[in-house]
């Protein structure tokens, strides 16, 4: 229905209803599941995770919810680590908790994870991101974390994996959205 509803010239607080509407019917948005939402700004589409993910971990359905926004210049290593200078000098690379998450999703763990305003990705991220939520044999997800030389496997069931994208012309000059997601 999602693609029907983009394909048609609708306003947002259409698009919101029919989401709403589609849930009432019994479809569930769950683990094992990608969502790429794209519309405007300021038609809820990160919301709709920040409202869902608490009932989902009082439900006993997920165990770590975490969002990551994107923003301009947020590189692969941004997603995988950041730099911390060291009190006595130098730096040290700490490892974001979101790798630490899927981490424990691959030991059996339920995470839910959202990846806002994704098209403002560099092409070091875009690159990292695809190959990671592009489940090949259908039924694991592989973060390759070359930061520490690993690959992580996560299989589809302990992963909801949920993306929104803004488009328009009044965000950020941010108006397409690249064909590899589509």
């Amino acid at each position: 229905w999602f693609a029907t509803m983009m394909s048609k010239k609708i306003n947002a607080n259409t698009f919101v209803k029919k989401v709403k509407q589609v849930e009432d019917e019994g479809v569930k948005i769950g683990l094992g599941d990608t969502v790429l939402l794209w519309w405007p700004t300021w038609t809820w589409k990160t919301f709709r995770f920040h409202e869902k993910v608490p009932q989902m971990i009082a439900d006993g359905e997920i165990d770590y919810a975490e969002k990551i926004t994107v923003t301009d210049g947020f590189e692969d290593t941004d997603f995988l680590a950041y730099i911390s200078p060291k009190a006595e000098g130098g730096i040290s690379i700490i490892e974001r908790s979101i790798v630490t998450m899927l981490r424990e999703a691959s030991k059996g763990k339920r995470v839910a994870i959202c990846i806002d305003e994704l098209n403002r990705w560099s092409r070091s991220l875009m690159n990292l991101i695809l190959t990671f939520i592009d489940s090949i044999d259908w039924d694991n997800y592989v973060l390759n974390n070359f930061v520490a030389d690993e690959r992580i496997i996560i299989p589809r069931a302990n992963l909801l994996v949920y993306a929104t994208i803004n488009l328009g012309w009044r965000y950020s000059g941010i108006n397409s959205m690249d064909e590899a997601l589509k």
